[in-house]
């Protein structure tokens, strides 16, 4: 699997990149799940928080892939322990699922005023349901990656 990571960013470039990925992720679901929202408007931020899971999804692929021996990066690696697949597999699932509930989400969107009303709710819900999630995987994750850099 091959992504549009810059090859000539070095390790700790990246994780700064990473590190700030998961700060706006964790601000973004903060905000979705603290504030009211028009529908459209969730939809616009769910969007863009998906956009950054996929990204924060490659970066880690791109550094389990070249800085596997690294301490942050063994955490990285150490998440996905519990699966059957190889770590790199289930990464590269992760984005696959991540871009599939993308582009259902932008459907309900660029749609909206055609979409049918559970459609709608069952998008806006699926956002809701990943800040959650968001809120309390990330923030643990950056608290055990980025414990000896913070």
């Amino acid at each position: 699997m091959s992504f549009d990571i810059n090859s000539k960013n070095n390790y700790d470039e990246i994780m700064d990149q990473q590190f700030n990925l998961l700060q706006d992720m964790i601000n973004l679901s903060d905000y979705v799940i603290y504030q009211e929202y028009e529908d459209l408007e969730l939809l616009e931020t769910g969007m863009d928080l998906l956009k950054k899971m996929i990204k924060v999804n490659k970066l880690n692929y791109h550094l389990v892939d070249n800085f596997a021996e690294e301490r942050e990066v063994k955490f990285i690696k150490e998440q996905y322990h519990s699966y059957s697949l190889d770590p790199l597999d289930k990464i590269g699932e992760e984005i696959r699922n991540l871009q599939i509930i993308l582009e259902d989400i932008s459907e309900v969107y660029n749609n909206f005023d055609s979409i049918d009303e559970d459609l709608k709710i069952e998008a806006m819900n699926t956002i809701e349901t990943i800040a959650t999630y968001n809120l309390r995987d990330y923030e643990n994750t950056i608290k055990n990656t980025f414990k000896g850099s913070l």
